[in-house]
């Protein structure tokens, strides 16, 4: 495959006009246009990057000077320590040319010079030529996604050990051994899920693990002018639960031809029990391998692991001649026995009363028993207690009773599991269901611990995702039959930071309307406040 002769440049308003044409070229290639179907103009490129949060806004100039490329490196929208490719293109006639891979590559390195420990793309599975690129740069394939991309060579290039045999070996792209699969990157090594790099150049091998939950290295291993040593943490099984007893392992593989002392720094994670803590230094004889192995639980108080940011990460600096490297060990973490409701509320009738089912489910692999504890807000003379005993993955129901008072507009059942296991009665994370009164005026609930609204009327039922500020609207007599309606700010439109604000909101009422307004500060374009606002009253449709 040839090479286009040219460079990779930082934009400046300068090229606004030459960037304008480039950005229509790429309608060619791109599918169902770049473009939005309105042309670029020379000043719609000034107002889409003369002014941004980017780490840099990359151009892939030929030999005349003329752009052929571009790659948009900006701040990650969820993880400030983490960057993100919004756009990369290239025209026509440098398609084949490594004109995309060396704009990767620059802004690889940008994110390295930057400080930062990782960067993230998302494509598209049909995407047959470019997924096999952005695996050999670095990027893996998250699975159960469509198809996001995480790139932890920064990490990997910041740590002593990495940095020491990247300095000795510069050429990583050339040493990189990698499977070029069009298929997520499903791995296990030693009980957890991870992404691997290894590079080779003859006897020196430089090989990396990544908690794919924890999104940090859990592992490195370096061969180096004939020297080893390695340094690895993890959990005997990737899927924490709630309750159940777990193991976290520490080792350090010392063939360096002299015994070290290990500094230990160990910071667990809110939620997590250590049964007996680690020392502060550990002492590696040439020659070995030292584990040290700590059993832990973890309580209700943890976060649950949400597949859209790191899981919570018990966080290790093991320090050797004064050289730190940090590794992060996460995990699945979730209740042992989970209780949800299929639906993001439950209608009662005003003064009345009715029963909910809802779903039980045991995620440990062995038999669980004991009980869900159920009542509703302000109703106590609806209670109940119900013991369980599921199998291994079983799913079941409980059947709590719910009424709302006339007038209250909305109350919430709040049911908890307690697990016996072990002589010890384990709670589980409560579940909150709201429970709303038919006919009500506009009322708001939350649901999925406040990330997902609904703003209620008589009929109309409007529900938000504040990460993102995305709207869905249905009628409440029929909650699986909605319509979404979308907002943008831009250009760009359908690819700027902005797609994943986390909104603050507000409910204001005025008589019987009442208007709901989310606000957020946009990252695309820094100063400017997005607000988005719905009004509704009884009768709305």
């Amino acid at each position: 495959m040839s090479e286009m002769p040219g460079s990779i440049t930082v934009y400046d308003p300068s090229m606004a006009a030459a960037a304008a044409t480039m950005f229509n070229d790429f309608n060619a290639l791109w599918p169902g246009g770049f473009s939005g179907g309105v042309p670029y103009t020379e000043q719609r490129v000034h107002d889409w990057l003369d002014a941004t949060s980017a780490v840099a806004d990359l151009i892939a100039l030929d030999s005349d000077g003329v752009p052929v490329g571009y790659c948009g490196l900006y701040p990650h929208y969820r993880d400030a320590h983490a960057c993100y490719v919004t756009v990369l293109g290239v025209v026509p006639r440098a398609k084949g040319q490594k004109v995309g891979k060396r704009l990767l590559l620059r802004a690889l390195d940008l994110a390295i010079e930057r400080g930062y420990t990782r960067f993230d793309l998302n494509t598209w599975p049909g995407n047959l030529n470019a997924v096999p690129l952005y695996k050999k740069v670095g990027l893996f394939w998250v699975p159960e996604t469509s198809v996001s991309m995480q790139n932890y060579l920064p990490a990997l290039a910041r740590s002593p050990l990495g940095r020491a045999w990247f300095k000795r070996h510069p050429d990583w792209y050339g040493c990189f051994e990698r499977e070029l699969a069009q298929a997520p990157d499903q791995e296990t090594h030693g009980g957890m899920e991870v992404y691997t790099y290894r590079f080779r150049e003859g006897d020196d091998v430089l090989t990396a693990r990544v908690d794919r939950y924890g999104w940090g290295l859990c592992g490195v291993d370096s061969t180096l002018a004939g020297r080893r040593l390695a340094i690895a943490a993890r959990v005997e099984n990737h899927a924490v639960l709630m309750g159940i007893p777990n193991a976290f392992t520490l080792e350090v593989t010392n063939e360096t031809g002299h015994d070290l002392d290990v500094a230990l720094v160990v910071e667990p994670f809110p939620g997590l029990i250590w049964d007996t803590s680690l020392p502060p230094t550990v002492n590696a004889p040439d020659g070995q391998t030292t584990a040290l192995t700590r059993e832990f639980t973890v309580d209700a108080t943890s976060k649950v692991t949400d597949t859209h940011e790191a899981s919570p990460s018990v966080k290790v600096r093991a320090i050797v001649d004064g050289e730190v490297t940090e590794l992060l060990v996460g995990g699945k973490i979730r209740p042992a026995v989970a209780v949800s409701y299929h639906e993001g509320w439950f209608g009662v009738a005003s003064g009345g009363s009715d029963e909910a089912v809802l779903d039980i489910v045991n995620h440990a692999d062995e038999t669980l028993s004991g009980e869900v504890e159920a009542y509703v807000e302000g109703v106590p003379e609806a209670s109940v207690i119900v013991p369980f005993a599921l199998a291994r993955g079983e799913v079941s129901g409980v059947a709590v009773p719910v009424s709302v008072r006339t007038g209250a507009g909305a109350t919430a059942a709040r049911t908890q599991a307690f697990v016996d296991h072990g002589g010890a009665r384990i709670a589980m994370p409560e579940h909150a269901l709201p429970v709303v009164e038919d006919g009500a005026r506009a009322v708001l609930i939350e649901e999925n611990g406040g990330e997902v609204l609904h703003l209620l009327t008589d009929l109309l039922d409007v529900g938000v995702e504040l990460r993102g500020g995305d709207l869905s609207f249905g009628r409440r007599a029929l909650p699986d039959v909605r319509r979404p309606a979308f907002f943008q700010v831009g250009p760009p439109f359908g690819m700027n930071l902005d797609g994943s604000l986390r909104y603050s909101y507000r409910l204001d009422r005025e008589g019987d309307a009442a208007t709901l307004t989310l606000s957020a500060d946009s990252l695309q374009m820094p100063g400017l406040r997005i607000d988005k606002a719905v009004r509704v009253r009884p009768g709305s449709r």
